[in-house]
């Protein structure tokens, strides 16, 4: 069958899927921070990355979180190029999972502030953000990789 045949596209089909699944995620994220359902999200621990504690630098932790994001793309990218091409949500939420579980470990383990000790509420966001993250990363990253797939198989007809 059809594989990205340039590893150019294929990074730019991560950071496209990534930084598309990020931007869902933030919008769930900051729509339950904003009605109270939480007081933390990923962009406030991308915040605290990369300024060392919470100061109100919501543009920084997007940006950063959105990076993050479309660097776990381009991961989820070689997954599936070296996996079976099925599966790419189920695949993009588990790879969701894992971040979720890897980032509050790592967030505890360093004692980063606000995620040393979160309240079951938080974690619950976070999970479902992470849901919703690998859910349409995958979305996307499986149309581009259809897409170019289809487009192959037109150019294929004119040789």
């Amino acid at each position: 069958k059809f594989r990205i045949t340039n590893s150019h596209d294929q990074i730019i089909h991560g950071v496209i899927a990534g930084f598309a699944g990020g931007i869902a995620e933030s919008v769930f994220a900051y729509t339950t921070k904003m009605l109270n359902f939480t007081d933390r999200i990923f962009m406030d621990y991308g915040e605290v990355l990369i300024l060392g504690q919470h100061k109100g630098g919501l543009l920084l932790g997007l940006i950063a979180h959105l990076v993050n994001a479309s660097f776990f793309g381009i991961i989820f990218s070689y997954i599936m190029k070296f996996g079976k091409k099925k599966y790419y949500v189920l695949k993009g939420i588990g790879l969701g999972l894992i971040i979720w579980l890897f980032s509050l470990g790592m967030a505890t383990l360093f004692k980063l502030p606000l995620f040393e000790k979160i309240e079951s509420n938080v974690g619950y966001v976070l999970f479902i953000g992470s849901i919703i993250y690998g859910s349409v990363m995958s979305s996307i990253y499986r149309y581009l990789d259809k897409k170019l797939q289809n487009d192959l198989g037109t150019l294929e007809g004119f040789r």
